[in-house]
């Protein structure tokens, strides 16, 4: 379970919930241009754009959750479980494995157009990191100011999808999410909606959005999300939204104890965070605190060649 809302609000902001039912060992972390990434496909990385984000660092390399690059462009892994299919390596077309998709495509790219260039050759295959980490089932959004894409592999192969709501839950495949939200066009949030009893007084606000779902699965998160993102639009004259953004990450994200996992675990958001990714600030709130940690990109020595872990 995770969410992801992306939205233009005077900047580009990126948000997500990480919503597992595990404490994540994670650092917000900062890879700087001169850090040497050599990727599945044999290609050797020494100069990029800078990126920042969450990241669980093992043998010294980056394993991604979500992260923006210098350039503004904006990527998360959200589960995807039963749907996900890695293949075997093909020399077809450019093999990543999936931990290295977020890297790749945030050192080498300034927008989704190249974006979706690159990941037209490619195929994840199933090759984990090591032993003790194997490939989880994933999808990803990618997203700039200009608009998101969904990239999915499954048994069909490695598609891309225009996301034009700007969201991303979990399972089904995304197919399926943009023909869900079709049920749910007479949604709004005005006071009085017409209707064949139009003539009787609603019963108080809220009443246009009635049918909206309030349950943690995923076509229902992904309703909710769309729903918010498309209606709650703070001012762009504003200096910072991260407190907005944050808020409707958190209208959908389940609060410890909602969802319990096969085993009885709670399944929860750990940790929510909003990206700036015009001015490359990372805003970090943890399900324990209260408050909200911002980390500046600027702030680094972006030419160096050594990952930096900033919690």
């Amino acid at each position: 379970m995770c969410t992801a809302i992306c939205m233009n609000a005077g900047d580009f902001y990126f948000a997500r919930s990480m919503d597992i039912e595990y404490k994540l060992v994670g650092s917000v972390t900062v890879t700087p241009q001169n850090y040497r990434f050599e990727f599945t496909n044999g290609e050797i990385l020494k100069n990029h754009y800078a990126i920042i984000g969450m990241a669980v660092v093992k043998k010294g390399y980056p394993l991604y959750a979500e992260a923006a690059n210098q350039a503004g462009l904006c990527m998360a892994a959200l589960s995807f479980p039963d749907s996900a299919r890695y293949s075997n390596s093909t020399h077809e077309k450019a093999n990543f494995a999936p931990f290295e998709l977020i890297p790749y495509v945030l050192c080498k790219c300034k927008n989704i157009s190249e974006a979706k260039n690159k990941l037209k050759h490619a195929t994840l295959v199933d090759l984990p990191f090591d032993e003790q980490t194997p490939n989880t089932p994933l999808h990803w959004i990618i997203a700039d100011k200009n608009g998101a894409v969904v990239a999915e592999q499954t048994e069909q192969g490695l598609a891309i999808y225009d996301d034009p709501f700007g969201v991303l839950t979990n399972n089904p495949p995304f197919p399926f999410h943009t023909e869900n939200v079709r049920a749910y066009r007479n949604l709004s949030p005005e006071y009085d909606c017409s209707g064949v009893f139009s003539d009787l007084p609603p019963l108080g606000g809220g009443a246009c959005t009635n049918g909206l779902p309030g349950d943690y699965s995923s076509p229902s998160r992904f309703i909710k999300a769309a729903f918010l993102r498309r209606v709650c639009k703070p001012k762009e004259n504003t200096q910072d939204n991260s407190s907005h953004m944050l808020s409707l990450i958190g209208a959908v994200a389940p609060p410890k104890g909602a969802v319990l996992d096969q085993n009885g675990r709670p399944h929860y958001a750990v940790y929510s965070c909003c990206i700036n990714a015009d001015k490359g600030i990372y805003y970090l709130h943890k399900y324990e605190s209260n408050d909200t940690e911002e980390f500046r990109l600027s702030q680094h020595d972006l030419t160096d060649s050594h990952l930096k872990t900033l919690t």
